[in-house]
């Protein structure tokens, strides 16, 4: 097993913080947050760690959701785990639990270790079953692996990558993303499009009486166009037909997890390893030549990102 296709198109993360998801960090309670805010540009990070300290970042959902999907992304974790947890939830008002047995009394929630299961990854093409590192060396990382149904994750990371040649490091991660891909996983391209007038930030320009320009540059903001010039895949067709009439925002993954040297061989924005949450904003139809609709199709879609 593989990553396979190239531009990939998820669901929005099942753990956001402003949808209602909660993390909880054994140290670092100011920034604990960070890690589910979507934001590239804030972290969560440990307080008073070293490599022989085990930190550990509980991640609950909003609601239970069905993921296959999982992005770390800015992270310094060396030797870490991950693994997915289900809250058996009280359904009804006397304090009991409907399961196949029967009516059975419990106290409080509780809380079940699943286990990922045929887990491939950016770096690892050999399937296992769980999410666990011990010598992990880049800044950012993406798992592929069967669909489940879980409530949350719980993360555990041990020692850091050396900075500066420097051990014992703080330990840190910008963004934690669990999700699944668009219209029931089949979000993966499968021809490879283009992706042109990428843009990845605004500016406010003034000019002084000398005519010379004084350029202010806003907050980043990504905009693309994602064209087929010649679509013959019916199903990269409906990936495009699928974003262009939802109302749902969601991630777009230009390098689609595909980040070696093997498939970019020089690391620039958009293709470095990044996410971007999107909505198309205008849309072309298929349009066909002479008319005839067993030929090649042009499609493409503007893209803007969103907040």
């Amino acid at each position: 097993m593989t990553i396979d296709g190239n531009i990939k198109i998820f669901e929005l993360s099942k753990a956001l913080l402003k949808e209602g998801a909660t993390s909880a960090a054994s140290t670092g309670a100011a920034s604990e947050d960070n890690i589910i805010d979507f934001s590239k540009i804030t972290r969560w990070q440990s307080v008073g760690s070293d490599d022989t300290t085990e930190e550990t970042v509980t991640i609950v959902f909003q609601e239970s959701a069905r993921l296959s999907r999982l992005l770390f992304l800015d992270f310094n974790f060396k030797s870490y785990t991950v693994t997915p947890s289900v809250v058996d939830e009280i359904v009804d008002g006397s304090g009991s639990e409907i399961t196949d047995e029967g009516s059975v009394e419990i106290t409080d929630n509780t809380t079940q270790v699943i286990q990922f299961s045929n887990v491939i990854s950016s770096t690892n093409s050999i399937s296992a079953t769980g999410i666990a590192e011990t010598d992990f060396e880049l800044e950012s990382q993406y798992y592929e692996f069967n669909d489940l149904y879980c409530s949350g994750l719980v993360i555990k990371a041990t020692k850091t990558q050396p900075s500066e040649g420097i051990g014992d490091q703080e330990k840190y991660c910008y963004r934690c993303i669990p999700t699944i891909e668009i219209d029931s996983n089949r979000g993966t391209f499968e021809q490879f499009p283009k992706l042109t007038n990428t843009t990845d930030f605004k500016s406010i320009n003034s000019v002084n009486l000398a005519g010379k320009n004084k350029i202010q540059k806003l907050d980043s903001t990504f905009s693309a166009t994602l064209s087929f010039p010649l679509a013959t895949v019916q199903n990269d067709i409906r990936i495009i037909n699928f974003i262009r009439n939802t109302n749902t925002d969601f991630i777009l993954f230009p390098c689609g997890g595909k980040f070696s040297e093997d498939y970019f061989r020089f690391e620039a924005a958009p293709y470095d390893f990044n996410v971007y949450q999107m909505q198309v904003n205008a849309a072309k139809m298929a349009e066909y030549i002479n008319n005839i609709t067993r030929n090649a199709a042009v499609i493409s879609v503007s893209l803007a990102e969103t907040i």
